[in-house]
């Protein structure tokens, strides 16, 4: 989880540990839409983790596929510095790469199968996600799928509405987490993030060559949705 400019790996650790741990972000229902998603392929894949963090939850679903090569770009060295003890699990090629994972996208001449991020799209922006669909677009292989989890608004909804549901759910629900630890990350939300419509998303993603999303799957709170894309034909 990529948190921009307050670098949760750096300042916040033990609350992104709670976050996972109890499965506040639903990281347990992504990996099981991510593992069905790679079922499709039947030989080995070019995966590429944007905003990889300290990749335990992708090389823990990773580490009984048939991977090609894993490529893991983060732009916090801690976070990365965790990350290659993870990914020690993989029987496959991997490289990590601390970088915005944007710059990583226009800069590689590498192409991949799938290319994924998590809860990190957002903090661009409308007026950033065109440049960032594009280098997706460029990076992906002809039979590629690039997945994304991310939070999206409700069709009712704006950014500030977003952010006031968010802070109900996280103060009523995330209990194992300290008032100060929560007020950080409702912060957090307030200031950097800037979460789209789907509607938003997919207009954006159609004028960069890739289709209409797929949703694979949606948080039961209504916060957050898995959508795939493929080229457009």
């Amino acid at each position: 989880m990529h948190m921009n400019k307050t670098d949760i790996f750096t300042t916040a650790w033990e609350s992104y540990r709670t976050m996972v741990q109890c499965d506040y972000l639903w990281h347990s229902m992504v990996m099981d839409s991510l593992d069905k998603m790679l079922a499709r392929f039947t030989k080995p894949i070019r995966f590429l983790d944007l905003a990889c963090g300290d990749a335990e939850q992708t090389t823990n679903l990773l580490q009984a596929k048939s991977i090609g090569h894993y490529v893991g770009v983060d732009r916090s060295g801690p976070a990365l510095a965790i990350a290659a003890e993870n990914v020690k699990r993989l029987s496959t090629p991997v490289e990590l790469v601390t970088a915005d994972f944007v710059e990583f996208l226009e800069g590689t001449d590498k192409r991949f199968e799938v290319i994924y991020v998590g809860l990190s799209a957002h903090h661009l922006g409308e007026a950033s996600l065109p440049r960032f669909f594009a280098a997706v677009r460029r990076c992906l292989a002809p039979s590629g799928v690039f997945a994304a989890y991310e939070p999206f608004l409700l069709p009712d909804e704006v950014r500030l509405d977003y952010a006031d549901r968010f802070s109900i759910i996280a103060n009523r629900l995330w209990v194992e987490m300290t008032i100060e630890q929560r007020a950080r990350v409702n912060a957090h939300v307030r200031e950097f993030d800037f979460p789209l419509k789907l509607t938003q998303w997919n207009d954006l993603a159609r004028v960069a060559g890739l289709s209409n999303a797929s949703t694979l799957m949606k948080t039961p709170d209504r916060i957050s949705m898995l959508v795939s894309h493929v080229a457009a034909s």
